[in-house]
């Protein structure tokens, strides 16, 4: 069985979305974070890298 890590990039602020961090832009009930992170379930680790209080 093959494992896996992720490392998530997340991006900094949506300056034309009116300022909020990416990663809390919300589709469909959720954000953008939940959703890249749920994407990566397969794998064993997740980590996330990002801006210090981007979100």
């Amino acid at each position: 069985m093959v494992v896996v890590d992720a490392v998530i990039l997340m991006g900094g602020r949506a300056e034309r979305l009116g300022g909020i961090a990416k990663g809390d832009l919300r589709v469909e009930g959720r954000t953008l974070l939940e959703r890249v992170v749920s994407a990566a379930g397969v794998a064993r680790r997740r980590v996330v890298v990002g801006e210090v209080g981007a979100s």
